[in-house]
């Protein structure tokens, strides 16, 4: 796995690399939290690499925006909202019901507390030069702007930021919001760090960090919690998962967890450049059971949506698309348009005509007239028969201006033609 993951990450590498070629007309794509998206395959803020290395190791791969049935097909969730809030206790409602019916079944849920393109700008302000260097420090500014709206959704008052208090009026029944000042980590130990180069320190920024509740696993006496990551002595990434010796009529939920990250500092697109960051979600890939079915939610700053149905009830088409209309429309379709190539066609209906073997000439020249009455001119009429006449034909006895007076007849009256 780790070739395939090595060449996309080498694809970040050189991005961030080519900072000569810095230009303001050419921004670096921010979209976050998206496997693909308009931009989430490329955004240093995008989750496409973690999802590749889930498809490497054998797991199949999807996306979805909504919080609904469908997620019942899944063994494995993955959801880095793009907001700073917490969960709505409907969207914690829905996870889980998921969570209680089945078994093997994982949440991984990534904080928003941290995005790439802040480091990406500070890296190209570093290596480059001159108006480049002007340019990247106007990015980078603008980026921080950005960024610190993101935080302030989150903890209101400009006091509470200033300070470091905790946010208390943020919190969900999975976990609470804590901020501290803006901090680069100096040591790493968990579960995750195993196998990670000694003396090798992950690149993680943290400033809000997801803590955990004790009344959660209260609430749950089947659950534990357990910490996973520790960042300089602080709980960076934790999970509550069933107890080994659960009552066994639960044992069919065995394996079951929720893992919360506090932010995608070594999960999004940007971070895995780094080694170690790669280490560390390789680890917590290890976690998951193989060979399942992922599914990577992805939603923006207004939450994500939850439906007791798979169908937009909003679309006026969303009908064609439920059970069982969804098998019957496309055979009616089909027979639909057979049904039209049959009886109307383009050239009109196949017709069946018989051969009359006793016509007379009096016939042909009336269907002639018929065709010569079309023209709706008389004098282009008489002057068709004349050239007919000044061909040549020597079986032809009459005079001339006879035929073209009784052709005339013919062509201005139906009667006449038949008299002929």
């Amino acid at each position: 796995m780790r070739r395939p993951v090595a060449r996309l990450c080498l694809a970040m590498i050189v991005v961030a690399s080519l900072t000569g070629c810095f230009d303001r007309s050419v921004e670096v794509q921010t979209e976050y939290g998206k496997v693909l998206g308009l931009s989430g395959g490329s955004s240093v803020n995008g989750v496409s690499v973690l999802a590749e290395m889930f498809r490497q190791r054998g797991d199949s791969v999807s996306r979805y925006g909504r919080l609904s049935p469908r997620i019942e097909r899944y063994d494995t969730l993955v959801w880095a909202p793009d907001t700073n809030a917490c969960p709505s206790a409907e969207a914690i409602d829905r996870i889980e019901s998921w969570f209680y019916n089945g078994s093997g079944r994982t949440l991984i849920y990534i904080g928003g507390g941290y995005v790439g393109d802040v480091d990406y700008y500070r890296q190209v302000v570093q290596q480059s030069e001159g108006e480049q260097k002007q340019r990247a420090l106007r990015a980078l500014a603008e980026a921080q702007t950005r960024r610190e709206t993101r935080s302030r959704e989150r903890h209101g008052s400009l006091m509470a930021q200033l300070t470091g208090t905790v946010s208390t009026r943020d919190s969900c029944r999975w976990f609470g919001h804590e901020r501290l000042p803006r901090a680069v980590a100096e040591e790493v130990t968990g579960l995750l760090t195993s196998g990670l180069d000694s003396g090798a320190v992950p690149k993680i920024e943290s400033e809000t960090w997801l803590a955990p509740r004790d009344s959660y696993v209260d609430s749950y006496p089947t659950r534990e919690r357990e910490t996973m990551l520790t960042v300089d002595g602080r709980p960076f990434a934790f999970r509550y998962r069933q107890r080994d010796d659960a009552n066994p009529y639960f044992g069919w939920r065995a394996n079951n967890q929720l893992i919360f990250v506090s932010n995608g500092s070594f999960l999004l697109n940007y971070g895995m450049i780094d080694p170690s960051n790669r280490r560390l979600a390789t680890n917590l890939i290890a976690e998951v059971d193989s060979g399942g079915s992922v599914l990577f939610l992805e939603s923006g700053q207004e939450g994500i949506a939850v439906s007791d149905s798979d169908y937009d009830a909003h679309h006026q088409w969303a009908w064609i698309t439920k059970r069982p209309l969804c098998f019957m429309v496309p055979h009616f379709l089909v027979w639909g348009v057979l049904f039209c190539f049959t009886f109307y066609p383009i050239f009109g209906r196949p017709r069946t005509t018989y051969n009359d073997r006793f016509r007379s000439i009096g016939d042909h020249v009336a269907a002639s007239a018929r065709l010569l009455r079309r023209y709706r001119s008389i004098d282009q009429v008489r002057s068709d028969v004349r050239k007919y006449l000044d061909s040549g034909d020597a079986t032809v006895k009459f005079r001339q201006d006879s035929i073209a007076e009784k052709a005339t007849k013919l062509s201005t009256s139906a009667e006449s033609s038949e008299n002929i």
